[in-house]
């Protein structure tokens, strides 16, 4: 580390850089050629191990010499090696390759690059490495002979290796700022967190969380997601206890935001898109329920929506539910009901149907919260 700070004072992350980006370019053509031995010949892919290993360094170190590395002019470099994609890489250079990318998700973990990363456009360029089977890039050179001998050794190991320090960087990247979501977005994001929301990865912990985020984006972040049939990985979510409730706000968020939210509320009464929502809040258990019922009332702030669910079930769910153990959540409950029968074609079916009246007078005689009784009877005067 006292190397690292000599180096930056003398402005030395720079140099590295392209000292690094140089061994990139002329162990790809070493490769090429075919020269696979010790000696003079490999001198490139030596720098390019060595190299990375000092840029880690400068990424994990105090603020003096990240700030070094965070220099527009350093990322840029940094960032034309990645882009040079992964496709293909000379087995020898793998693991240095690696190395920038740890060395970029360190630097997002500072608040103070953030923005140069994305001055450097660094969305646009890690997203395409996301992809698991990545197409070649232009400049991509012939494998090495190691990679001629063992033509499929660890090259899925290593995609994915790429795949998850891209993810991080990323995550950390869009987590705060949605001009970068919206970026992100644009480049392609959107079906790749799709596919590791759907798996069953440690990425996942970061896919769902950042599809549900690229709702609260803008118009072309949405419009994507509208694009690649997200409103269906969203409604697959709300299955799985874990992403119930950010999954149902996002959808929640998504019709309430849009301009125009006519094409969004079509595919939300579909019968398929009810069951789901309607599941999802009949079938919660206690602690998820809780959570579920702000995003609730945010969709059935929709009339179109409302009109639909108050001829469901979700009425009769919800009315099992006034013994849940939270004064908040009871009252909120009723604020649900009563928007539903606000909403209802015939307000006197939908009494009877669920004895309302005498189950609403139950709750205010016996419940012991204020808040419970003084919605209750404000149902009741809706009645």
């Amino acid at each position: 580390l006292d190397l690292c700070r000599l180096l930056a004072r003398a402005k030395g992350a720079e140099p590295l850089a392209r000292l690094l980006e140089w061994a990139f370019l002329d162990g790809s053509k070493l490769a090429l050629q075919g020269v696979d031995s010790e000696g003079w010949t490999n001198l490139a892919w030596q720098q390019a191990d060595r190299v990375s290993s000092i840029l880690v360094l400068f990424s994990r170190a105090d603020i003096v010499v990240r700030s070094d590395l965070s220099k527009g002019s350093t990322l840029q470099v940094l960032l034309n090696v990645i882009d040079r994609g992964h496709a293909a890489l000379p087995a020898r250079l793998r693991k240095p390759y690696l190395k920038v990318l740890q060395s970029l998700r360190h630097l997002a973990s500072d608040t103070a690059a953030l923005e140069p990363l994305q001055r450097a456009g660094a969305c646009r360029i890690l997203v395409p490495q996301l992809d698991i089977e990545p197409r070649p890039h232009p400049r991509h050179h012939a494998p090495d002979a190691q990679q001629q001998r063992h033509p499929d050794r660890d090259v899925e190991a290593f995609a994915r290796a790429v795949q998850s320090q891209a993810m991080f960087t990323l995550y950390k990247l869009c987590k705060v700022s949605k001009e970068r979501r919206e970026q992100a977005a644009r480049a392609g994001i959107v079906p790749h967190a799709q596919r590791l929301a759907g798996g069953n990865t440690s990425l996942k912990q970061l896919a769902v969380p950042m599809l549900c985020d690229l709702v609260h984006a803008g118009g072309d972040a949405r419009a994507e997601l509208w694009r690649h049939g997200a409103v269906k990985t969203f409604l697959v979510l709300l299955e799985q206890t874990a992403w119930q409730q950010i999954s149902l706000n996002a959808l929640a968020t998504w019709v309430t935001t849009e301009a125009s939210p006519t094409f969004l509320e079509e595919e939300l009464v579909k019968p398929d898109c009810v069951e789901a929502v309607v599941d999802c809040v009949d079938l919660s258990d206690t602690k998820s329920m809780a959570g579920l019922l702000a995003p609730l009332l945010k969709l059935l702030s929709r009339d179109k929506l409302n009109k639909v669910y108050a001829h469901t079930k979700l009425c009769s769910g919800l009315l099992l539910r006034m013994e849940h153990p939270e004064a908040v959540v009871r009252k909120s409950i009723l604020e649900v009901i009563q928007s539903l029968y606000a909403a209802s074609d015939d307000p006197r079916a939908f009494i009877m149907a669920h004895d309302m009246i005498s189950e609403v007078e139950r709750l205010v005689s016996e419940d012991e919260s204020r808040l419970v009784q003084e919605q209750g009877k404000l149902l009741l005067k809706a009645m």
